[in-house]
């Protein structure tokens, strides 16, 4: 059964949790990032980080980095 989310229009999909008790296949390390990347760019800040896959993420959504 799906829920619709009267905000943004969107179906958001339930949680499925695995036999381990895991959360299905979400990476919330991923969606971190998105979420640091996307404020980054939204505020048009550039990023410092030692993170690669952040820094990745970045990169992809046009966000300026930091240098050391």
């Amino acid at each position: 059964m799906h829920r619709r989310d009267g905000y943004a229009g969107e179906e958001v999909q339930p949680n499925q949790e695995g036999k381990d008790g895991s959360q299905g296949n979400q990476d919330y390390t991923q969606n971190n990032g998105l979420l640091v990347s996307s404020t980054a760019k939204r505020l048009e800040l550039p990023l410092f980080t030692f993170d690669e896959e952040l820094k990745k993420i970045a990169k992809v959504n046009s966000v300026r980095l930091l240098r050391l």
